[in-house]
C-alpha cells in the first residue's frame, strides 16, 4: 500500500510540474512573439536607431525563443518519466483487479467445498466493453485562428489600429496563399507571398481598372502586364512588402504558442522580389520649404490649417497626437513654460476614455517653444475648455480625426506645390524638428522624450521618463534655424475666421456633454 502511495503522489507531484513548465513554455513564447514584433516592426525602418533598437529585440526574442525551446526539451523528457510511471499504475491496478478475482474464486470454491448440496450458477462475465474512438477532430484553418489573435492582441495592449493592420495583412496572405491548415503551410508559402506583393498595386481597392477583382485576380493581371513589357501602376514597395511578412510570420508565432506546434517560417528571412520599389526616404522640409508652407497657411481659414504646420514643425509630434489634443491638454508646469500633455486621458462625451497612442514612449509630455506662445497658439488652445477639442474640425462627423488630418494636410502640401509622393508629407515636419533638436545641440535623450522616440540604450532608460522642468526650459528657447520665417504667424497671430463653439442644449450640457 505504501508503493501505492508513493506512486499516487508521484503522479500527482509530475502534473504540477508539468502545469508549470506549461505556462512558462506559453510565456516565453508570447514574449519572445511580441518581442520579434517590435523587432519586425523597427526593422522595416530604414535608419539606423530603427535597425538597432530591431537588433535588440532580435536578441530578447531570440532568447525566449530558447528559453521556450529548452523548457519544451525537459517537458518532453517528463513525459516519457510519466508515461513510465503511468504504465506503473495501470499495471498496479491490473494486478490488484486479477488479485481480488482470484480471492473472490477462491472464496466461491471454498462455500462449493462447504455445501456440495448447494450449486451455484455463475453466469459468465462479460469482457469490458472497449473504449469509443474519439471523433476524429477537423483540421484547424488559418482564417479560423485570426479573431482569436486579433483579441489577443487588443488584450496584450495593443492599439485597435495596429492590431486590425495586422490581422488585415495575414488575412490578404489567405487570400494569395489559400486557406490550409495550420500545419499545412510550408517556408516556401511566405517567400511566394513576398514576390506575390510586388505586383499587387497601391490602393488597389481605389483604382478602377481592378474594381470587382479580387487580389490574386489582381496579381495576375499585374504579372500579365509586367511579362508583356506594358507599364503597370505603382505597386507594394519593400518596405510594404516587409511589413506583410512580418504580420504573418506574428501569427505564425503565436500559433506556434496557443497550438503546440512549430511556425513553418522561424527562423525564416525573406526578402522583396528585385522588382519591387525601393523603400522611400523621407526627408525634412529645407528652410525655405517651411517658409513658404508657413505663408500658405497662416491664409487658411481653419484652425487645423493654420497651426498644425508650425505645431508639427518646433514639436516634433505626431498628426494623430496633435489631433487629439484637448484644451486640458495644454499646461503651464511653470510660469511661462508650456506643455502638452499626453499621459492623461481624453474626454469624450463627458466620460473619460483613454487615449490611443503609438506605444508606450509616445505617453509623454512634449514642449511648447516660446514662439508658440508669442505667435498666440497657447491663447487659442487654452480658450477651449479641458474637454473640448483644439481643432474641432477635426471631429465633426469624422471618424478617423488623425487619418482626416493627414489627407487635409497632404492636399495642402500638393496645392502649396511642397508635396512629393511618400518623400515629402506632413510626416517630414518630424524630421524638421529633429534637425532642429540637433543643430540647438539638445541632449539626445530629452530630443528622444520630445519626440516620442524609445530610448538608444539601457544608460538612457534610467532616469525620469517624462520632460523635467529643466529640460522644457531649454526646448521652449533653443535657437531655431537661420532665415525660418515666423513673421506671417507673428502679423496674423491667428485664423482670420475666429472659431464659434457650437451651442450644446442645456439637457446635454447636464450631462457633461460639451461642444
Amino acid at each position: 500500500m505504501a508503493d501505492r502511495e508513493t506512486l499516487t503522489r508521484s503522479l500527482t507531484a509530475l502534473a504540477a510540474e508539468l502545469d508549470t513548465l506549461d505556462r512558462g513554455i506559453r510565456w516565453a513564447g508570447l514574449k519572445a512573439e511580441s518581442a520579434w514584433s517590435e523587432a519586425d516592426q523597427h526593422g522595416a525602418r530604414d535608419d539606423p536607431d530603427s535597425r538597432e533598437i530591431a537588433a535588440h529585440y532580435r536578441s530578447a526574442a531570440a532568447a525566449q525563443d530558447a528559453r521556450r525551446k529548452a523548457l519544451k526539451s525537459i517537458r518532453t523528457r517528463l513525459d516519457i518519466v510519466g508515461a513510465a510511471l503511468a504504465q506503473d499504475d495501470v499495471a498496479w491496478k491490473s494486478e490488484r483487479a486479477n488479485f481480488e478475482w482470484t480471492v473472490d474464486r477462491a472464496l466461491t470454491v471454498g462455500q462449493r467445498i462447504d455445501a456440495p448440496s448447494a450449486v451455484v450458477a455463475v453466469a459468465p462475465v462479460a469482457p469490458p466493453p472497449l473504449p469509443e474512438s474519439p471523433p476524429q477532430a477537423l483540421p484547424l484553418l488559418l482564417s479560423a485562428c485570426l479573431d482569436a489573435y486579433l483579441a489577443d492582441l487588443l488584450e496584450d495592449g495593443k492599439r485597435l489600429e495596429y492590431a486590425n493592420g495586422l490581422v488585415a495583412k495575414c488575412r490578404e496572405f489567405v487570400a494569395l496563399a489559400g486557406d490550409r491548415a495550420i500545419t499545412d503551410y510550408v517556408p516556401r508559402d511566405l517567400k511566394t507571398f513576398a514576390k506575390t506583393l510586388a505586383d499587387l498595386p497601391t490602393n488597389w481597392t481605389k483604382l478602377r481598372a481592378f474594381r470587382g477583382s479580387t487580389s490574386p485576380e489582381i496579381v495576375a493581371k499585374i504579372a500579365a502586364l509586367r511579362e508583356a513589357g506594358k507599364p503597370v501602376p505603382a505597386c507594394q514597395s519593400e518596405t510594404t512588402i516587409a511589413t506583410y511578412v512580418a504580420a504573418v510570420a506574428g501569427v505564425f508565432r503565436w500559433i506556434a504558442v496557443e497550438h503546440n506546434v512549430r511556425s513553418p517560417f522561424a527562423d525564416l528571412r525573406v526578402s522583396a522580389p528585385g522588382h519591387a520599389p525601393k523603400a522611400i526616404v523621407r526627408e525634412p522640409f529645407t528652410v525655405e520649404a517651411l517658409n513658404k508652407w508657413f505663408l500658405h497657411a497662416t491664409k487658411e481659414a481653419r484652425p487645423d490649417d493654420y497651426w498644425l504646420p508650425l505645431l508639427g514643425t518646433l514639436t516634433g509630434a505626431r498628426i494623430g497626437e496633435l489631433a487629439y489634443l484637448q484644451g486640458g491638454d495644454i499646461q503651464e508646469i511653470r510660469p511661462g513654460l508650456w506643455v502638452a500633455n499626453l499621459t492623461t486621458d481624453l474626454t469624450i462625451g463627458g466620460k473619460a476614455e483613454t487615449r490611443d497612442i503609438k506605444n508606450v514612449t509616445s505617453r509623454r509630455l512634449f514642449a511648447l517653444h516660446q514662439e508658440l506662445v508669442d505667435v498666440g497658439f497657447v491663447a487659442y488652445a487654452k480658450a477651449r475648455r479641458n474637454g473640448e477639442w483644439v481643432f474641432p474640425h477635426l471631429h465633426r462627423n469624422i471618424s478617423d480625426p488623425a487619418d482626416t488630418a493627414s489627407k487635409r494636410q497632404g492636399t495642402r502640401l500638393r496645392i502649396y506645390g511642397l508635396h512629393t509622393r511618400l518623400a515629402t508629407v506632413f510626416h517630414s515636419s518630424r524630421h524638421s524638428a529633429k534637425d532642429i533638436l540637433r543643430v540647438a545641440k539638445v541632449d539626445p535623450r530629452t530630443s528622444s522624450m520630445q519626440t516620442g522616440h524609445a530610448f538608444k540604450t539601457v544608460e538612457e532608460s534610467y532616469g525620469s521618463k517624462l520632460l523635467r522642468a529643466d529640460e522644457v526650459e531649454v526646448l521652449a528657447a533653443m535657437s531655431l534655424p537661420e532665415g525660418l520665417d515666423l513673421s506671417p504667424y507673428r502679423d496674423t497671430r491667428g485664423p482670420k475666421r475666429p472659431l464659434k463653439r457650437k451651442r450644446v442644449p442645456d439637457h446635454l450640457r447636464d450631462r457633461g456633454v460639451t461642444a
